[in-house]
């Protein structure tokens, strides 16, 4: 997964003018419509002649006629409400949800998305066989939809550490390898180049610094250390950032260009330089390992290649094996890591003799890195299946990204696997008689690696339907990749994320509640950045070992997954599991079953984390947004003892109006599509809430603090007087 914001605004497409808008794909997708005055006369008529009618074969023509007319879940049609009905408790959807995943299904799905490339762009067969497996296992409605997007392409990446004395004949001293060597029995045969998406091509011959992270904090001490990285290219390690932000950062600092690799710091004790054997042998990271990803702005990472002179340099990703020759060619220049901060201690290289000066290096001593990048326009493809409710305007959808760097057995193929198995268990019920009170969508979208150029399309062209009737998003990016269960959400989703792990077993033992806590993070990760952001829709991203050493890279093969993911594919179902059982609990309860209080009592510890975190919040008065919070505190306890009182008999329309209110509550919180409470984020990471209060309070800028401040706590108080009774 590349993590990506959505920040263009929608344009506001006519229902005329999107006939064939997407370019060939099985049935055109319309805007959702509102029926005029003549369309309701003419479907309260149609209600009454089904209600009335005693004679089976017109009742039987006239459904089958209903049933024609509404062919888009996201159409709304109120004349298509039947009555629901109790005949299929929820405790028997609950108990197929929780027999039906099947392990060997799963391998299956996951032997079959990894067995050939599909980055971007290389989706059409796998989004068509997608939709024909779940037409097969029973869904009712399914639509491949197809956008263009542009997608990098590499063309050409070197990397060579260079020995220019004789500028004449200058002689190559080491030759980066930049592709992964797998173990001979991985049958795998997905061999992705390495390089970043969205980077900028450049043929750069220069010296280099070691640079740390490439924080703008680190360019700060190596200029205190009269260390002058001007016109140098950068080795940074992954870490402590977004690898979209070093690249800016270094380009801002003046750099020429960057070279990105994950050091074994990163993966604690489990290196080879504690004794472990790297993998087939062992489970720490084998020194060919490369981590790519997307490297665009967080605000539009789809925009194709983003070379603007003074933001951006070109990139290359790199194992750490391919870099240890770097390294050592700093010895003895510059500074040691270990003579500076802390923050640059705990290099994991020093068993290969690496020391971490600084550098820059010799004058005669340079890389050259050469990174020629293609930008052409592809064709990215989503599957959608759809089971219809009673309750046509809430809706609720899952979804993951089934695009990978590399043959991505974890990410997104693990989450994919799930997905066909959450499919496959509701095609179940449904066919032994179980319908949904609200609308299930499930979509395996295309292009997530690249700035989910599949999701982003589709949202805004159907924002304002998704505004209106979107309960919630559930996503999936990593479904199985270790034993760690992470949660990132919205706390409104808190009550039905508690509820469904307690209800689902843990491979270790217990319920998966018992063995992770209930602890969610900052929401966010994958196509749910877009649905957060962009349609201020409710969303959650679970994951089991979201952080994992094979990342985007060629090692993360259905084999890596056999033998050391997921050996016996339970996390798979385990996840399928949790997400089905989100899905049910958000469809059939008459009142949604959503806390609004639990939002206020997250509010309270994210404001408390700025006081901990930034020292100069202690003199910046807060007072505003804790007042705010507990007047959202207040009327939300109220509201939810209110709405947890209406009993199944109560009216349609008053429940209804409860559920609206909770689904309007998220949106609240938006900004210039932008969410207040929660910033971009990748699956795998938990950046600070209230972000643009926090930046601000942390670089000191306290006029722009107050601004931030000022909004936010508005809007909470909106929040607040939106379920006020």
């Amino acid at each position: 997964m590349s993590p990506t914001s959505g920040s263009h605004i929608p344009r506001k497409a006519k229902p005329a003018d999107l006939q064939g808008r997407h370019g060939n794909h099985d049935r055109d997708t319309r805007l959702p419509t509102t029926p005029t005055r003549g369309q309701k006369g003419t479907r309260r008529f149609l209600f009454v002649i089904v209600a009335i009618s005693t004679v089976a074969l017109t009742l039987s023509q006239c459904q089958q006629c209903l049933s024609a007319l509404s062919c888009r879940p996201w159409r709304s049609h109120r004349f298509a409400r039947p009555t629901f009905k109790d005949a299929f408790p929820l405790s028997t959807l609950e108990n197929i949800l929780l027999s039906e995943p099947d392990t060997s299904r799963a391998a299956d799905w996951s032997r079959y998305y990894t067995s050939q490339s599909h980055f971007p762009g290389e989706g059409k067969e796998q989004g068509l066989w997608t939709k024909r497996k779940w037409e097969a296992f029973g869904i009712p409605e399914t639509e491949l939809v197809t956008y263009n997007a542009t997608i990098s392409a590499p063309v050409l990446q070197r990397l060579a550490l260079i020995d220019a004395s004789d500028a004449l004949s200058p002689s190559v001293m080491y030759e980066a390898k930049l592709m992964e060597e797998l173990p001979s029995d991985d049958p795998s045969k997905v061999r992705t180049p390495a390089f970043h998406g969205q980077s900028s091509s450049g043929n750069v011959t220069a010296q280099f610094v070691y640079a740390n992270f490439g924080r703008g904090q680190d360019y700060d001490d190596l200029e205190q250390n009269h260390v002058d990285v001007k016109g140098k290219i950068a080795i940074v390690k992954y870490g402590m950032g977004y690898r979209g932000e070093k690249m800016r950062t270094a380009a801002e600092r003046g750099l020429v260009g960057i070279l990105i690799y994950t050091d074994p710091q990163q993966d604690g004790n489990i290196t080879e330089g504690h004794g472990y054997k790297a993998y087939p042998d062992g489970p720490a990271r084998p020194e060919t390992c490369i981590e790519r990803g997307a490297i665009g702005s967080i605000h539009n990472a789809s925009a194709g290649n983003p070379s603007v002179p003074g933001r951006s340099i070109p990139s290359l990703p790199v194992s750490y094996g391919d870099m240890v020759p770097l390294l050592r060619a700093l010895h003895g220049r510059g500074p040691k890591a270990a003579d500076m901060g802390s923050d640059w201690h705990g290099g994991g290289l020093y068993y290969r003799g690496v020391e971490y000066h600084v550098g820059p290096s010799p004058a005669h001593i340079v890389l050259n890195l050469n990174n020629q990048m293609a930008f052409p326009t592809k064709d990215v493809h989503q599957t959608f299946g759809i089971i219809r409710g009673s309750i046509d305007d809430e809706v609720i959808i899952l979804g993951n990204h089934r695009d990978s760097w590399g043959p991505g057995a974890g990410d997104s193929v693990s989450g994919a696997a799930a997905l066909m198995e959450v499919v496959r268990s509701f095609a179940t019920a449904y066919k032994r008689g179980w319908r949904p009170r609200r609308t299930i969508i499930f979509v395996s979208w295309e292009g997530g690696e690249t700035g989910q150029v599949g999701s982003e399309p589709w949202i805004a062209e159907h924002l304002p339907w998704l505004r209106r009737t979107a309960v919630a998003y559930l996503n999936v990016v990593v479904a199985a990749a270790g034993p760690e269960f992470q949660v990132k959400a919205t706390p409104l989703l808190q009550r039905v994320i508690h509820k469904a792990t307690k209800a689902v077993a843990s491979p270790e033992g217990g319920t998966v509640f018992d063995r992770w806590g209930g602890q969610m993070i900052a929401a966010g990760g994958g196509d749910a950045i877009p649905f957060l952001a962009t349609a201020c829709v409710s969303t959650s991203d679970l994951s089991f070992g979201a952080m994992y050493w094979a990342y985007h890279s060629n090692f993360d093969t259905f084999a890596w997954m056999n033998t050391t993911g997921d050996p016996g594919w339970k996390y798979h179902v385990t996840t399928a599991k949790i997400w089905s059982l989100m899905a049910a609990y958000l469809s059939e309860t008459p009142v949604l079953q959503f806390q609004a209080a639990d939002y206020a009592v997250a509010m309270r510890k994210y404001v408390q984390r700025i006081r901990e975190y930034i020292p100069g919040s202690a003199s910046f008065d807060l007072g505003p947004l804790e007042d705010a919070i507990a007047e959202f505190d207040n009327a939300t306890t109220q509201f939810d003892a209110y709405a947890s009182s209406l009993k199944p008999t109560e009216t349609g329309e008053t429940i209804r109006q409860v559920n609206q209110k909770y689904i309007q509550l998220e949106r609240q919180f938006c900004h210039q599509n932008a969410h207040l409470i929660y910033e971009f984020s990748a699956f795998y990471s938990d950046p600070p809430e209230f972000p643009r209060l926090y930046w601000s309070l942390e670089s000191g800028d306290l006029e722009e603090a107050r601004k931030w401040m000022d909004l936010i706590q508005g809007r909470i108080r909106d929040a607040a007087e939106l379920v006020k009774l």
